[in-house]
């Protein structure tokens, strides 16, 4: 017998929160994950006021609100424990380098990143509606779709860089070299883009408890768009991301499934079709292509491949020159005070970092800060999500993604989805439970049966 959907309870006498309004606000959270183009303060305001931002607060008072009423239960679990005590060092290394504000403002987004993207999945699993993610990476991977083909369409139109700022919305567009366009979407960064994606097709393609996967035919729609958008940003970690999680999650398993010789039949047609399309791109731009080959691929002076190493040689040079750094840090955020000599390659003024979450956190959180980051990122190995895992820690070598709420809703995924799976009490979730209101009403969010 399947069991019973899990359901956040309230009276009926006093409803705390409606059904209504926890479905909307977790499908409007995934869909507005990646969203960093629309600045509500228009750009003026200290921060910029996405609505990512603005989701990720309304996700955490949400559940805040439910565990003050009782209707959800607080759960003490190892990933709590690295979670809080990451946020804690950030936190410390601020107060240890002389409380300076803007490290300080930093680490309270990346508190607010981290916990809105475990929010997020929290309540959904804790309702076990793994429908309204799947509903949400939907119109996200809509919404993404159309930024990218308006800022191609203002590209060629009005020429590089686009349109730009359209009161509060970015609609400019990020080029490499002279000719090619890098398609970044809803977000600020092709690498943050291809993050972003590849959250979505997670939620899309993945299979969930209790919930059917798409067809196969919306599913190769979802997949060849997804493939076509990450390989427009022209990231080689994003597009390294990709690969590792989606093959590990949807294309293996989907292969192993299938009958040895179509399985072989359709991994030689796939390899077939993607030799001869490369040799077709060749001929007909073949500047173009060794372009990307010599800037992308290959280790030269003044390509961004060489920059990493600069930057990272950087950091191992302050290191030695003051090892207390490998034990407090100097705050997070604060990259930049190290970098200020390096011109754009680390980044534009005080938003300069070292282009790897290892090295930043390194030098801005200090070995304990680097442990606990490491423990969470790997740990969930241990399950079936092991693929965004490995995705995460190789990505995570040449990007810092640490203040991405795409980053951590997917990892809330791998920890949280994972263990639900393999304990018996389908309403758990990592840290939060639904609680039975004992002599009431129940009003279940969840309002059909399981399959």
């Amino acid at each position: 017998m399947n069991p019973t959907p899990a359901s956040i309870e309230m009276t009926a006498r006093e409803p705390q929160l409606s059904n209504r309004w926890l479905k909307v606000l977790v499908v409007a959270g995934v869909a507005c994950v990646g969203i960093e183009r629309i600045d509500v303060l228009g750009g003026s305001g200290p921060l910029a006021l996405t609505p990512a931002l603005i989701v990720s607060c309304l996700l955490i008072g949400t559940c805040l609100v439910l565990v003050i009423r009782r209707r959800i239960a607080f759960r003490w679990r190892l990933a709590t424990a690295l979670l809080l005590g990451f946020m804690g060092v950030a936190l410390a290394g601020s107060a240890l380098n002389g409380m300076a504000v803007l490290s300080l403002g930093r680490s309270a987004l990346l508190a607010i990143s981290i916990l809105g993207g475990w929010a997020l999945i929290t309540l959904a699993v804790v309702m076990r509606r793994y429908d309204l993610l799947r509903w949400g990476a939907a119109a996200g991977l809509a919404l993404f779709a159309l930024f990218a083909l308006l800022q191609v369409a203002l590209w060629v139109s009005v020429g590089p860089p686009g349109l730009g700022r359209v009161g509060p919305i970015d609609l400019g567009l990020m080029q490499l070299g002279a000719e090619l366009p890098r398609i970044t979407g809803t977000t600020i960064d092709p690498n943050r883009a291809c993050l972003t994606v590849t959250f979505f097709v997670t939620l899309l393609l993945a299979r969930f408890p209790s919930l059917r996967p798409l067809p196969a035919a919306q599913q190769l729609i979802v997949a060849g768009l997804a493939t076509a958008l990450v390989i427009a940003t022209w990231s080689r970690s994003g597009l390294l991301l990709y690969v590792i999680v989606v093959g590990g999650i949807w294309v293996l398993p989907a292969l192993a499934r299938l009958p040895r010789r179509t399985r072989w039949w359709v991994v030689s047609s796939v390899a077939v079709v993607g030799v001869s399309a490369l040799l077709v791109t060749y001929l007909v731009a073949s500047d173009t292509i060794e372009y990307l080959v010599r800037t992308r691929l290959l280790v030269a002076q003044g390509d961004s491949a060489s920059e990493h190493i600069t930057l990272w040689s950087i950091a191992f040079a302050a290191i030695a020159a003051s090892p207390i750094i490998l034990l407090t840090g100097i705050g997070y955020g604060r990259s930049y005070l190290l970098l200020e000599n390096v011109g754009s390659m680390a980044g534009a003024g005080d938003h300069a970092n070292f282009h790897s979450i290892y090295t930043t956190g390194l030098i801005e959180l200090g070995i304990v800060g680097l442990v606990l980051l490491l423990a969470i990122l790997a740990l969930p190995i241990r399950s079936r999500w092991a693929p965004i895992s490995i995705g995460l820690l190789t990505f995570g070598i040449f990007y810092q993604a640490m203040n991405d709420m795409s980053q951590w809703a997917l990892l809330a995924v791998a920890w949280t989805v994972g263990e639900t799976i393999r304990t018996s009490d389908q309403r758990s979730s990592l840290f939060l439970r639904g609680r039975k209101q004992a002599g009431s009403e129940r009003i279940p969010v969840s309002d059909h049966a399981d399959d």
